[in-house]
């Protein structure tokens, strides 16, 4: 709570939320962010079919997805269709800035999940 207290977050900057009841998904990205470096960095994100079954396998059909990505383009595509797949309702955040993008993380209510080497990922899941 101290903690908080001195690093509130002003969330004026927030264009899109979450809906209370909706899973947000990080999508990093970063083989489209650093097409040289990324793999050399070790920054390997799970695959479309991994992602589903894996970080969302807990998930019923029906249930709702937010994919939030700053450098998504076509590369997010395959992440929306393995989610639909199973059923999940999908739909893609992207074109705004980092403050609105982390505005959206830290609204989440349900969860959030991502890549560990996110930065703006680690910062929204504190509680």
């Amino acid at each position: 709570d101290e903690l908080r207290h001195y690093y509130r977050f002003d969330n004026s900057c927030c264009k899109l939320q979450p809906d209370p009841d909706e899973s947000v998904f990080h999508f990093r990205n970063f083989k489209g962010e650093m097409p040289r470096r990324w793999n050399s960095y070790g920054f390997v994100e799970a695959d479309p079919q991994q992602t589903a079954a894996s970080l969302f396998g807990h998930l019923t059909v029906g249930e709702k997805v937010a994919i939030i990505t700053r450098f998504g383009s076509d590369a997010v595509q395959p992440y929306v269709e393995a989610l639909q797949l199973k059923g999940l309702k999908v739909r893609v955040i992207e074109g705004q800035d980092g403050p609105a993008d982390f505005c959206f993380l830290m609204s989440a209510r349900k969860e959030i999940v991502g890549v560990a080497y996110s930065t703006y990922l680690i910062w929204a899941g504190y509680p």
